[in-house]
């Protein structure tokens, strides 16, 4: 069985790759479009932002996976307010949605569920740790190896060699640069925040992604900004570690679904309405069907790994997040400790 630290390292260091390379898949393309009145919906630094605009200030919900990205964020409000930013609101810890947070104003109020800090600690700082010591220094070593052993060939492929190490010197760079950011407040199941005339509600799902997700239902413009709770026609990443669980995280979509909101915004993929979460709960039950199957079968894990296929959506991005999802599922199901 893989280790679950290093699972989540592999994906943060796909995370931080994507966005060193600029345009591949989308990363580094900044693109603002208006959500509904006063509140937009920001792609472009792996993690979906939004940001409300109001006359008392601004609010933000997530802020990217790398440094810069924060700078990216506060530079697309500054474009269309010069109002200060007043709350930035973490969905949930995962790297690339909170490593742009060091940017933002001291004065920024930084608001989490309550369980975020232990997870950031728990998870991110190992993590982190890992990347700059391990990881990183690895895939530098292994790429001058390659570009030194490609002597004589072509000015293609040693282009190519070049640009891999210096992918991962960029990597190493920005990974030394990341300071985790901790909430200045957090709440236990709901809060309310009242900005420029607008009602925010911060809710807990309870256990669903993670143990500390954030649903962000701006109640007056009838939208909620969702975070990894979808994961928009693509595959999850089901952080079994961190406290998740599918069968509420069903249930929860399901209650989204009755709220009065037409605008949903995920935390990867594209600005979708209800129709999104009947999608993400399709998937789900899908997923707990195929592994549910392969363990009344009596298989093992590695054996339900290869069983389950998700066939329907095969086509789907991100298919390197099923194993862990399978992983998250099965253990789950068969009442595995954490």
């Amino acid at each position: 069985m893989r280790h679950p630290i290093r699972i989540a390292v592999l994906l943060a260091v796909i995370l931080l790759a994507v966005t060193a390379v600029g345009p591949v898949r989308g990363a580094d393309e900044i693109v603002v479009t208006r959500a509904a009145e006063d509140l937009y919906f920001l792609t472009g630094v792996v993690g979906n932002v939004a940001f409300l605009i109001t006359d008392e200030g601004v609010l933000v919900v997530d802020s990217g996976t790398k440094p810069s990205h924060g700078d990216a964020i506060l530079e697309e409000i500054a474009k269309r307010t010069d109002k200060p930013v007043r709350y930035l609101i973490f969905t949930h810890y995962h790297m690339d949605h909170v490593i742009g947070a060091q940017q933002f104003p001291e004065e920024t109020t930084v608001i989490a569920h309550k369980n975020f800090s232990y997870n950031q600690k728990e998870f991110n700082g190992p993590n982190l740790e890992i990347m700059i010591e391990e990881t990183y220094p690895k895939r530098i070593s292994e790429a001058e190896a390659k570009l030194e052993a490609l002597d004589g060939a072509g000015e293609e492929e040693l282009a190519a060699a070049a640009g891999a190490v210096e992918k991962a010197k960029t990597g190493l760079a920005e990974a030394k640069e990341i300071t985790l950011v901790y909430p200045d407040k957090t709440y236990d199941d709901a809060m309310t925040i009242t900005l420029g005339g607008h009602e925010i509600r911060l809710i807990y799902p309870g256990a669903s992604h993670t143990s500390g997700n954030t649903l962000v239902h701006f109640v007056d413009l009838k939208a909620v900004h969702m975070g990894d709770m979808l994961f928009y026609k693509r595959h999850p990443y089901i952080d079994w570690k961190a406290g998740s669980n599918t069968e509420n995280w069903i249930a929860s979509l399901e209650r989204v679904s009755d709220w009065d909101v037409e605008v949903v915004i995920p935390g990867h993929g594209e600005l979708t309405d209800k129709s999104g979460l009947a999608w993400k709960i399709g998937y789900l039950s899908d997923l707990r069907a195929e592994v549910g199957k392969a363990v009344k079968d009596g298989k093992s894990l590695e054996e339900t790994k290869e069983s389950v296929k998700m066939e329907k959506y095969a086509e789907m991005p991100w298919a390197y997040m099923l194993d862990a999802g399978v992983e998250a599922v099965y253990n789950e199901l068969t009442g595995v400790e954490r």
